[in-house]
């Protein structure tokens, strides 16, 4: 998909861009890529604690997994 090459090229440019780790792993999970989504979440967080949007992205997440496990 084109939009997790344009975000995995910003990441190259500026490893430490909260947004794109953000984004990149919104696409993920959006393409069922769970875990490699997960680890943007966190290095979203790690870059910029007080982030929001990836911790209710990861928080998100987390509730899919235990939806999973349930069924």
């Amino acid at each position: 998909m084109q939009a997790v090459a344009i975000y995995q090229e910003a990441l190259k440019l500026r490893p430490e861009y909260p947004e794109a780790h953000n984004n990149l792993g919104a696409v993920l999970r959006r393409l069922g890529r769970l875990d490699e989504a997960r680890e943007h979440y966190r290095l979203a967080l790690k870059y910029r604690p007080d982030y929001p949007q990836a911790r209710r992205n990861l928080a998100v997440l987390a509730g899919s997994d235990v939806a999973a496990t349930e069924n």
